[in-house]
């Protein structure tokens, strides 16, 4: 997997722009499995093909996955989400927009993620809007355990949620 990072003024690019940049740094066809997670002015983008680097401060390869004979029982982490549930009559999302839905929704996900959530922190952000599309989106910020390194490792690479394509779903770590 290689990790790269790019700098803008978030101010002037909506969720569109930000998706648009992101996949630029790829060939096409070589960005399916692409996540980026949009912190402040910083985007931060994990993908398992190396990007074209002439727009990114930095990229490098991530060599070592995570294995249980080096890993802490206390790893840091933050999540960018979109926690959402299925409205089974609709079939569309419907955000979750108190915290302790939020937490049940992590708490949900990180057992199928082969992980569990020791502590964590949630913070509402502001939400995207353009045109129809609206994104609810959340920081989780915390301690987990790692309770399945196959699952564990799977999840960094495909990330954990919905609207992945603009930015969310990025396990941090």
């Amino acid at each position: 997997m290689y990790h790269a990072q790019l700098t803008i003024d978030p101010a002037h690019h909506s969720p569109y722009d930000i998706h648009r940049l992101v996949m630029s740094l790829f060939k096409d066809g070589e960005c399916s499995r692409v996540q980026y997670a949009h912190i402040d002015s910083k985007i931060i983008v994990r993908s398992i093909v190396e990007p074209i680097t002439n727009n990114v401060q930095w990229c490098k390869p991530l060599v070592a996955l995570f294995n249980p004979a080096v890993t802490p029982a206390a790893v840091p982490f933050i999540l960018i989400a979109n926690p959402t549930r299925r409205d089974f009559k609709s079939r569309k999302r419907i955000p979750l927009l108190n915290s302790d839905a939020m937490q049940s929704w992590l708490t949900r996900k990180a057992a199928a993620s082969g992980f569990e959530v020791i502590n964590a922190t949630v913070v509402t952000l502001p939400v995207w809007r353009h045109d129809k599309t609206i994104i609810y989106r959340a920081m989780f910020s915390g301690n987990l355990n790692i309770t399945n390194f196959d699952i564990f490792n799977e999840t960094l690479s495909n990330g954990i949620g919905s609207a992945k394509g603009f930015g969310c779903g990025m396990l941090i770590v």
